[in-house]
This record gives C-alpha cells, structure tokens and sequence, in this order.
C-alpha cells in the first residue's frame, strides 16, 4: 500500500512542480520548443479555467464540484483494490488516475484554473496542450487500463506466440508499459527543457 502511496504522491508532486516552474517563468518565453526532444514536445503557459479545450469555462463551480466526485470515486475505488493481494496492473491504474487527477484539482481549487503546459507537434495533437496530470490520467485510464483487460483475456484464454510459444498475455504488458514510458520520456524532455530556459536567463544576466 505504502509503495503505491508514495509512487502516487511522488507524481502528483513532480506535476505540481512543473506547474509552479512554469507559472514563474514569464510568459514571453512561451511557446518553446524543447530541442533535446527533435522538435516533438514544444511548452507553453496556458491557463484552463473549464474541462478539456475550455469547455464549461462559464460554470467555475461546477467545473470544481464535478472533479472533487469522480476523484472520492477514484479514492474509493483505490482503497478497495490497494487492499487486495496482486492486481499491480490495477493498482498502478488507480494510482495513476488519482495522481494526475489530485494534481490538477489542486490546481482548480488554488487558482482557478488548470496551467497546462506542454503539446506533442505530431499531426492533430499539435493543437492540443497537455499537463503531466492529464498524461497521468490518460495512462491509468486507457493505457493501463485496457492492458489489464486485454492480458487477463489474453491469459484466460491460455493463447500462446506462434514464434516463441509464450503466453500473448505477456507480450501485451508492452501497453502498460508503453504508457509507463510515454510519462518517463516526456517529464525529461519538459524538465530539460525549462533547465535550457533556466540556463538562457542566467547567461542573459
């Protein structure tokens, strides 16, 4: 429990980070493109007072209400599973979930707004900005999540590799794992990234 804990506060932080590094920095820096990522992860300030693309913006206290239920379900749902032997993959999920969720309700409830602060320039996404809370979230949820499903099919069913004969449950861990890289890829390229920025203004001075 105590494991997942931790891995669930030490993501929520390391959002929450960015967010407070990001606000700090003026906003004539942004957009910028992160070099270190071959011009894929370009950051930006932007502030979000409503759900995805600003939608309900006119509603702030719903927009606060709705979040504050679905994550006491997500919580609830957490201390049930945590409290199980094994189901990692399901765990991890919650966390996820619950992380990048607290992460960004915070953020609603201190200013109002949600500070979302890095796109993928890749076809459609460019036109969409991300937080780590949101890749957090959609990794519990879809990535994570829909590799439980799949590998528990997959391992009750007893399908096997035709090349290697091993159990095509296995071979489908590539989904949750995959997500569990996106994140990791993703907070180096933002955190080198605002150090470049770091390192800019110091010369400048």
């Amino acid at each position: 429990m105590f494991g997942f804990l931790t891995f669930g506060t030490t993501l929520a932080l390391t959002d929450l980070a960015v967010k407070k590094e990001i606000e700090a920095r003026p906003d004539g820096e942004f957009p910028k493109t992160v070099k270190e990522s071959g011009g894929l992860i370009r950051l930006h300030k932007n502030h979000n007072p409503g759900f995805s693309f600003g939608f309900m913006k006119e509603y702030p206290k719903l927009v606060e209400m709705v979040p504050v239920c679905m994550l006491s379900a997500v919580a609830g749902a957490w201390a049930y599973v945590i409290g199980k032997k094994g189901r990692v993959l399901e765990k991890t999920a919650l966390t996820l979930v619950l992380a990048g969720g607290a992460s960004n309700l915070y953020d609603r409830l201190k200013r109002g707004y949600v500070v979302d602060y890095f796109s993928i320039q890749w076809k459609k996404l460019k036109k969409v900005v991300f937080n780590l809370g949101d890749i957090f979230i959609f990794a519990g949820s879809v990535i994570v999540t829909g590799g439980v499903k799949l590998i528990e099919k997959t391992l009750s069913t007893a399908q096997v590799s035709a090349a290697m004969q091993i159990p095509m449950g296995y071979v489908y861990l590539i989904l949750p794992l995959t997500g569990i890289m996106m994140m990791f890829y993703a907070l180096c390229f933002i955190s080198n990234g605002l150090k470049n920025m770091k390192h800019s203004e110091a010369g400048a001075n």
